[in-house]
This record gives structure tokens, sequence and C-alpha cells, in this order.
């Protein structure tokens, strides 16, 4: 009996490595699914549309990523990763402007993803205001909604999601999860390891 309660700790270890290992596991799988065909689609804000009816949408505070209307990803650039949430607003046909919530500029670019200019504005992130947050209507009517599972569009009152956010567990290593997947991953291992080398400890002393 002694022996039995001597050797919980070495498999609560073991355990505790085990789950770290599955759980780094099944979000590095959920991260290879997801970025299979489109980039890391993580913390959307803001949406436009572009003349030829595809959807603009700032994602991860750093990006515009532009998808089709069916959600397949068409082409995306970066923007300083310090500014905060974004708001998108259409300029005439060629270009779109983008604000953000901690940046006191507007920068305007071309469609695809060139810069054509800067210019200092500090209100420009209220003047564009939230309608575009997380609802825009489309060029045929349909609607394009941001919600809690990603960017869905709304037919004929039918809703469908075309590209999804990150689900639980990968949801929980934010915007740029590889490395702390792999942190997780490894640690289970070597608690795992750990835990092994403690049983062989103990029955080497049983013995």
């Amino acid at each position: 009996m002694s022996t039995h309660r001597s050797r919980r700790p070495a498999f609560a270890v073991m355990g505790l490595g085990l789950v770290l290992l599955l759980l780094g596991s099944w979000s590095g799988a959920q991260y290879r699914y997801s970025t299979l065909f489109s980039p890391f689609f993580f913390s959307p804000s803001g949406m436009a549309f572009s003349p030829e009816g595809a959807v603009l949408v700032g994602v991860q505070e750093s990006r515009i990523h532009i998808y089709r209307d069916d959600g397949i990803f068409v082409r995306g650039w970066g923007l300083s990763p310090v500014g905060g949430a974004i708001r998108l607003r259409t300029h005439e046909m060629d270009s779109v402007e983008i604000a953000r919530q901690d940046d006191d500029t507007v920068s305007r670019y071309d469609y695809r993803g060139g810069l054509i200019e800067t210019r200092e504005d500090p209100d420009a992130f209220e003047a564009f205001g939230s309608e575009r947050d997380g609802r825009v209507v489309g060029l045929d009517g349909d609607v394009f909604e941001l919600g809690p599972n990603g960017l869905s569009v709304i037919s004929d009152e039918q809703s469908s999601l075309i590209v999804s956010v990150p689900q639980w567990p990968l949801s929980l290593f934010g915007s740029a999860p590889m490395i702390p997947v792999a942190l997780v991953m490894i640690m289970g291992a070597l608690l795992i390891i750990v835990g092994a080398l403690m049983t062989a400890r103990l029955r080497r002393s049983d013995t």
C-alpha cells in the first residue's frame, strides 16, 4: 500500500505531461488545418468591400485580409503591429482607407496592399464609425457579419460560416500560437520523462 501511494506523484507528473502533450498536439493540428489554404484568422475587426465585391477584414490588429464572397482567401498585407483595432472605409473606387484605434494617422492602400499615402488625423477612428465593425452589406445585398465563430454570410435569411476563427484549445494561444504550442508540447514531453524516471527510481528502491 505504501509503495502504491509513493508512486502517485510520479503518475501525477506523467498524467500532467500527457495532458499537455495532447493539448499541444491538438492545437497544432488545428493550426495546420486552419492555415492550410489561408493565413491565420484571429481577432477580426472592421470590414469593407472592394469594387469587385471582395470583403476586406482587419485581422489581429496588424493585418488586412481580402476574401471572396465565399470565404476563399485572395490576398493580404501587414500593418504596424502597434495601433489597436482596425476600421476600414473605401476611398472612391481605387483604394481603402485604414484607421487604427491607437494611431493618429490614416493610411490609404490600393487593393493589392500598396501604400498610397499616410496623413495625420487623430479623430479618424471615431469618424469612420462603428457601423462596419461587425456587419456590412455586400454589393448584391448579402450581409457579411463578424461573430464569435468567424465571418458569416447571410443570404436569403440563411447564415453560413465562411471563415472560422480558431476554436478551443487553439484559441488559448493567441495571435501567434506556434511558439507557445511548441513549448506546451515540450513541457508535456519533459514531464512524461520525469515521471518515468521517478517511477523507475521507485522500482529500483523496491528491489
